[in-house]
């Protein structure tokens, strides 16, 4: 018996040493944590870096070193400080409001269009809302944003694709039938590779991954804009904002793959659920790296020597980038365009259904409500259960989960596993499939696609002003940074109509036409502004008028 105790006490001790190293390794396990915790969020947050990179970015950056010189540079900051602004902004909606862009704008004009539509006759509108998953009174503006979006992220699809064809196509030569064939394929492959991967739900840890590919193409353009060199004083006059004659369309793309329309909308997704000085921090870090990363492709570019009247392509990159920092470079250079090109397809697919999921739905994400989310990263929205299942397993307490289910859609029509939402990823990736076969300039596609983009651009920048300037969106809107976004959208629309209008009219003519298109921006967008503020006055005088009355009240009672 004596021997039994004995060995009971000296089990017991080896339990509780047991437990206290066990306490002491999760205890270290945790510190690691708490100390990785910030490099894992800048991780997190590369994913905008890594959609934004890619061979429109590749593409336009080196084609204005090339063709200007260092004479465009002054996009890179100007479309840089416009990508913070604008990305902060849709965050900071996420986060005070829970809306997203395309939500606060179906509100917004939906309160504006409902006496208006009242009168009108539904029976057609009521066919195509069925067919497009939209209530029947989603505003027409939605309609017009979501149609600009799926156009432009199609044509920036079909560059992605390009581009990763084009890092396959470097080192692959052969005579017809036998080339197309094998494009054929390749191409089929990439198409499929990406749908999986989208379909799978696995979106999230790729892109991470991915999203350290930019950091190798980082380090790769360093090097070799540090063989070539640039003049100190050639780059600050760089700086300063001029068109050489025949550069507003690259200008206008450099600033559109710079501030990628379609990160409007995932950084709302990335935004959910993240404390707000945290995502300010990730938007900062994507915005720099993106930032230096196409300063230098710029300098890259400028090394490019075109003969007289040779075209730049991407195959002259991939050469200069050998010619002054060896084969090395030249190789992780094809790699990391062809994992760019991925990064960019995957996430230029999912966020053109994410945009119109909320623009067309007038909900934000209905998958959502139910999903917690982690400061260490968003989960992806693919392949997740159905709202109604899973709410079946919510806390009964959670009243206003109850009052969500009553506004949902019944059949959810934009859910992330219905047809719509993959409907529109698969005619992206057909159309791209189709567009890649047919054998068009892999440039000429990329600076379409970008191009589209520096339209779309200024007309997201305006919607948003509208939309944190309405106060029953609930976000706060500093004078600031009003004062930013008003002049993002005023700059951008005055070079876009500058860009698209030089077809039409030249000289005298197109300077008046895009200055004046630039004016009227400007007074419209100030417009809003003072009405925003002044509906906020109102509202605070009318609090206080409330308080006054509540006190008065408790007095005489």
């Amino acid at each position: 018996g004596a021997r039994m105790q004995e060995g009971g006490a000296q089990r017991e001790q080896g339990t509780n040493s047991n437990l206290l190293s066990g306490s002491s390794s999760m205890s270290s396990l945790g510190a690691l944590q708490a100390s990785l915790a910030p490099i894992i969020s800048l991780v997190y947050w590369a994913m905008l870096s890594a959609s934004t990179i890619g061979p429109g970015t590749i593409t336009l950056m080196a084609k204005g070193g090339a063709d200007y010189g260092l004479y465009l540079a002054w996009t890179v900051p100007l479309a840089s400080i416009t990508a913070y602004v604008v990305y902060e902004a849709v965050a900071r909606m996420q986060i005070e409001a829970d809306r997203s862009l395309g939500g606060a704008l179906f509100s917004h004009f939906n309160k504006r269009d409902e006496d208006a539509s009242s009168t009108k006759s539904a029976a057609e509108p009521a066919k195509a809302h069925k067919i497009l998953g939209a209530p029947s009174g989603t505003p027409m503006v939605s309609f017009f944003v979501a149609a600009l979006v799926v156009i432009s992220m199609t044509l920036l699809e079909c560059a992605q694709i390009a581009g990763m064809w084009a890092a396959v196509d470097y080192y692959y030569s052969a005579s017809e039938p036998l080339y197309s064939i094998i494009r054929g394929i390749v191409t089929a492959v990439l198409c499929i590779l990406v749908t999986i991967i989208l379909f799978s739900g696995e979106i999230d840890a790729i892109s991470k991954g991915l999203g350290l590919i930019v950091m190798v193409m980082v380090v790769t353009f360093g090097i070799s804009a540090g063989q070539i060199g640039a003049d100190v004083e050639e780059l600050f006059i760089g700086f300063e904002p001029t068109l050489p004659t025949g550069s507003a369309t690259v200008a206008l793309g450099m600033i559109a793959t710079t501030c990628l329309p379609i990160n409007v909308f995932l950084t709302s997704s990335l935004a959910q659920g993240l404390p707000l000085p945290e995502t300010r921090r990730g938007i900062l870090f994507s915005t720099i790296v993106t930032a230096v990363l196409s300063l230098l492709i710029v300098i890259v570019g400028t090394g490019d020597d075109l003969d007289e009247g040779e075209e730049f392509d991407l195959s002259n990159l991939a050469r200069t980038l050998k010619k002054s920092a060896g084969s090395t470079c030249e190789a992780l250079f094809l790699f990391g365009l062809g994992a760019a090109s991925l990064s960019s397809g995957l996430t230029v697919a999912m966020g053109a259904a994410l945009a119109c999921q909320s623009l067309l739905s007038g909900l934000d994400d209905p998958d959502a409500h139910n999903k917690p989310r982690t400061a260490s990263g968003a989960e992806d929205y693919l392949m997740r259960g159905s709202i109604t299942e899973r709410m079946s397993q919510r806390d009964e307490s959670h009243a206003d989960e109850d009052a969500l289910l009553d506004l949902l859609p019944k059949k959810e029509p934009w859910a992330a596993n219905g047809w719509r939402f993959r409907g529109l990823i698969l005619f992206q990736l057909i159309v791209s499939f189709l567009v890649v076969m047919s054998g068009l300039n892999t440039v000429g596609i990329i600076v379409l696609s970008q191009v589209f983009g520096g339209v779309l651009l200024p007309t997201l920048c305006f919607c948003l002003l509208i939309c944190m300037n309405d106060k029953e969106t609930g976000v706060s809107q500093s004078r600031t940074q009003n004062g930013l976004l008003l002049m993002a959208c005023t700059v951008l629309t005055g070079l876009a109509v500058y860009s698209v209008a030089g077809g039409l009219c030249d000289g005298v003519a197109l300077v008046v036409v895009s200055s004046l298109s630039a004016i009227l921006t400007f007074i419209a967008g100030l417009s809003i502004v003072l009405k925003g503020e002044e509906r906020g006055s109102n509202i605070h005088e009318g609090e206080g008028d409330g308080d006054d009355a509540e006190i008065a009240r408790a007095q005489q009672a």
